[in-house]
């Protein structure tokens, strides 16, 4: 073990080379090493401890080792001339808060292993990732604000994703397309993705609390697929404010419907309650345009402007109108 602040603000040293037998950093342990360019990891390495390598300034690139358990907090903060990617090896279980918060010469990919379960709060903040950003499935929480001023083009949540921080993904890159929140989620943080730019929008079965403004001025949004959720949500304020127009809004019922009116910008959205139906996950959503949802034994037969069924079936929608999805079922046929 490297003891705390054992070498902190040794300014002078150009290089950090660690033996095999190094188990753990301790907190502070190169803190301000501001000449140190390069660091050499021994491969019994487990643990780097809290701001162990912050405002190493002279650091310019970082390969972390294989069997890397642990990330501190701000372990590598402000490393001003850190760029290019980075790459969290498949060892590591935990990332700290603020742990590369401020690098912001970090322009490359981000890669997160695949045995990560919790990322925490500003993480990566500060930073310029571009490309595709993917959340293992390992990962079962993200922090408050934990991405935000990345430059990501698209993003994918894995399958193990509980909890969402506040300003996760707000300010974090140029999305577009499709966002689907897995069935795993169960909590949306305030401002979560606030502004972003997707086209539509899944919420999975388990969501139940969806923070203030968590989705707020999403104006590119033509579609919002709430249907699959199972239970009652607590929505924040404003949670859902001015979206695109028109929009549409899938529900599974009416009292799903009466529950979100108050988080939207009323006659901006057409509503359609698809009566217990929901939305294959390869789903193609278009704008202005109903999509066809599927039912366990029963056939689809067709969107009304009306709980009867009378008259027409629709294609199209209009702001502030409601639809009702038609089912026929098997056992009647």
């Amino acid at each position: 073990e490297i003891g705390a602040h054992t070498f902190e603000a040794y300014e002078n040293v150009t290089s950090i080379t660690l033996p095999n037998s190094v188990v753990k950093i301790g907190e502070n342990a190169f803190n301000s090493c501001k000449g140190a360019t390069t660091i050499t990891w021994g491969n019994g390495l487990k643990e780097i401890g809290a701001t162990a390598f912050s405002d190493c300034d002279a650091l310019t690139s970082l390969s972390l080792p294989n069997g890397l358990e642990v990330i501190g907090a701000s372990a590598f903060s402000s490393c001003d001339a850190l760029t290019g990617n980075l790459v969290i090896p498949d060892s590591v279980t935990a990332i700290g808060d603020s742990v590369f918060a401020n690098d912001s010469s970090l322009n490359g990919t981000l890669t997160i292993g695949s045995s990560v379960q919790t990322i925490g709060n500003s993480a990566f903040g500060g930073c310029k990732f571009t490309g595709s950003l993917t959340i293992p499935d390992s990962v079962t929480s993200v922090g408050d604000g934990v991405f935000n001023a990345c430059e990501f083009s698209s993003i994918s949540l894995g399958n193990g994703l509980v909890e969402i921080g506040e300003n996760a993904f707000y300010n974090s890159g140029t999305y577009s397309g499709h966002l689907s929140i897995p069935d795993s989620v169960t909590t949306i943080g305030k401002n979560a993705f606030t502004a972003t730019g997707f086209s539509s929008i899944h919420l999975g079965k388990s969501v139940t609390n969806i923070g203030a403004s968590a989705f707020i001025n999403c104006t590119a949004v033509h579609s919002l697929d709430i249907a699959s959720v199972s239970s009652p949500i607590n929505y924040g304020t404003s949670a859902f404010n001015s979206m695109a127009n028109p929009n549409i809004l899938y529900v599974n019922s009416e009292s799903q419907k009466s529950e979100i009116s108050n988080y939207i910008t009323l006659g901006s959205s057409a509503f359609a309650i698809t009566n217990g139906g929901t939305f294959a996950e390869d789903t193609e959503f278009t704008s202005g345009a109903l999509a066809t949802p599927i039912k366990d034994g029963s056939i689809f037969a067709g969107w009304y402007a009306n709980s009867n069924f009378t008259g027409e079936a629709v294609t199209s929608t209009t702001a502030g109108q409601t639809y009702y999805a038609r089912w026929i079922d098997l056992s009647d046929l």
